[in-house]
């Protein structure tokens, strides 16, 4: 789901938007040195990082970035998405957007 996407994904469940949710990004990378270093670095900013590696078929490894009890605002996505875009480019990644719980 695209950064705003979010949004109108929780408006359309019903969800109250001022209350803080977990909010989760994705960034793939092709190497597990990539995930290992995009990793370190998210957890040196405070986030919580969980690494997957490639699927069946796939050939990506799968960095999520989460924060939790955060209000969702399209400040904070705005945020949040120009620098996991940023740590993607840095490690020849690609940033695939969020999700957020209800």
């Amino acid at each position: 789901m695209g950064q705003f996407g979010v949004l109108e994904g929780l408006v359309a469940a019903g969800a109250d938007l001022s209350t803080p949710r977990r909010l989760a990004h994705f960034v793939y990378v092709t190497t597990r040195r990539q995930a290992t270093g995009a990793a370190a670095t998210l957890r040196g900013e405070g986030w919580t990082v969980t690494t997957w590696p490639p699927s069946p078929g796939a050939s990506e490894w799968t960095v999520v970035a989460e924060v939790r009890d955060v209000v969702v605002d399209a400040d904070i996505l705005s945020a949040h998405s120009a620098r996991l875009n940023d740590l993607a480019a840095s490690y020849n990644g690609r940033y695939d957007g969020c999700e957020a719980t209800v």
